[in-house]
């Protein structure tokens, strides 16, 4: 479904980088357990109440920076 169908403006960000060290993953992953895993699933597999995160079309079409905009906007 379209960001902006959702209601989601996530305008135009400059490019980020993505801290994808251990650490950072680990953290990453406590933090998408405890406010994410309930609507998403454990693999991102989405539900009837949310997308699924892990669509290669999707994170392909994604940047880092609207995915970052999305998940800050929805916190």
């Amino acid at each position: 479904q379209d960001l902006m169908t959702l209601g989601l403006d996530v305008g135009t960000p400059t490019e980020i980088t993505i801290d994808t060290s251990p650490a950072a993953v680990a953290t990453g992953r406590q933090i998408f357990d405890v406010l994410c895993d309930q609507c998403h699933g454990n693999l991102g597999m989405g539900s009837p109440t949310a997308p699924a995160l892990n669509n290669p079309a999707f994170l392909a079409e994604t940047s880092n920076a609207i995915l970052l905009q999305i998940i800050t906007m929805l916190l």
